[in-house]
């Protein structure tokens, strides 16, 4: 199921739904650049704190383009594992301060424009998010705001030049004489100006009428209405509501990660320390500069966490039958006739990727991670005891347990 600004408060009770009994969830992401020879994997006699030092490099560079989650859940009636495929396309919110800043890099947009990605859909359509640092700084600092009345750290604005003075004497010139047009009925817009003269609007019009509400509008101008007291406390009842909206939908993204980090459950990724990574600088907090620091948050953030890629490679029954780790080649193998056991299927609704999905899409990629682990864990089991169709191995499992 794909993902946009415009129906993500509609798919994320859908979402939190999937998640109910799910056995384990699979992610993977599509991000703006690696750096040049990539940070995938450790260089001869390079440090833990070393590589995890690129890592983070590469994490606060770049950005994310899209976030895939797959829950998996175990159908105890047709013995089929269910898959829950949702592909978030996500672009940074640029709410107030919170403005970000990421590189590109060719090769990795030649990539996925090779593979079809859609730049517009993800500038354009892409859900905005705060990570919890950011939200808990723009609280602080006062939000939600209501639109134009951003407070400055210090409280009101001084004005200090005199073209700001003669803009201001202007304005309360003009709205004086509207107050004094008993035949103007119609609210005042005044003329466009830019973000700072519209917060001195807002700021110095409180100061010298009363009965006035203003608002900014479409980023532009102010327009200030005449109300009754009663009218005016409906009024910005309406306005605050109208910010709480807005900085909810600023924080966006963020949530799935919240729902994610509170269902405890497995998270499965293929070659996944630098989505890792990215998921804390971009969604908790900026990634911290000691790897242990990085270690001890994230491990509080979600626990419970499986590499496929490393259990292909540690894992000797494994290597056998799985001889190519990179993900399309492990999951080539493990839906092969080598393979048969666990049955598993798309849920009603999300058959986006039926018929063989799009390589390199966020959720196809994760769902591909989600088979191959299974796969994976029941070949594991076998090694045991014989299995049946009505086998149901955990993710979970002891089997896993030295991964």
């Amino acid at each position: 199921m794909d993902v946009v600004k415009a129906d993500f408060a509609k798919q994320l009770p859908l979402f939190e739904s999937a998640l109910s009994n799910a056995d384990f969830i699979a992610v993977d992401t599509e991000l703006t650049g690696l750096q040049p020879n990539g940070p995938d994997r450790p260089k001869p006699f390079e440090t833990p704190d070393q590589y995890y030092a690129r890592v983070r490099d590469s994490a606060k560079s770049f950005g994310v383009s899209q976030y895939g989650v797959c829950p998996f859940k175990w159908d105890s009636e047709s013995h089929t594992f269910v898959a829950f495929p949702f592909n978030f396309n996500i672009f940074p919110s640029s709410y107030a301060s919170s403005d970000k800043v990421f590189t590109v890099q060719a090769s990795s947009l030649t990539f996925l424009a090779n593979h079809k990605f859609d730049f517009n859909k993800w500038i354009y359509e892409g859900i905005p998010y705060l990570s919890r640092f950011d939200e808990e700084r723009l609280r602080k600092a006062g939000a939600p705001f209501v639109s134009g009345r951003r407070p400055t750290n210090g409280g009101d604005i001084v004005i200090s030049q005199q073209r700001d003075h003669l803009f201001i004497d202007r304005i309360k010139q003009q709205v004086s004489d509207w107050l004094g047009d008993e035949a103007a009925n119609a609210p005042l817009e005044l003329e466009p100006c830019n973000s700072y003269l519209r917060r001195l609007i807002h700021q110095e019009l409180a100061k010298s009428f009363t009965g006035l509400v203003t608002e900014a509008v479409e980023s532009r101008f102010v327009r200030v209405t005449r109300m009754s007291q009663e009218e005016r406390t409906r009024r910005e009842q309406e306005l605050t509501a109208k910010a709480e909206d807005e900085f909810s939908a600023a924080v966006g993204f963020r949530r799935v990660i919240d729902l994610i980090a509170a269902s405890g459950l497995p998270i499965i990724g293929h070659n996944a320390f630098l989505d890792f990574v990215h998921t804390w600088d971009k969604f908790v907090s900026p990634a911290p500069v000691s790897g242990n620091d990085f270690k001890t948050g994230f491990a509080s953030l979600l626990p419970h966490v499986l590499d496929t890629k490393l259990i292909a490679s540690r894992s000797r029954p494994l290597q056998a039958v799985i001889t190519e780790t990179a993900l399309g080649e492990a999951f080539k193998k493990a839906t092969s006739a080598e393979f048969e056991l666990p049955k598993v299927e798309f849920a009603a609704g999300f058959d986006r990727y039926r018929d063989d999905g799009p390589a390199h899409e966020a959720a196809y990629d994760a769902y591909m991670t989600g088979v191959v682990l299974l796969r994976m864990l029941y070949k594991l089991g076998a090694e045991t005891a014989p299995l049946t169709p009505d086998t149901f191995i955990s993710s979970k499992s002891t089997f896993l347990d030295e991964f």
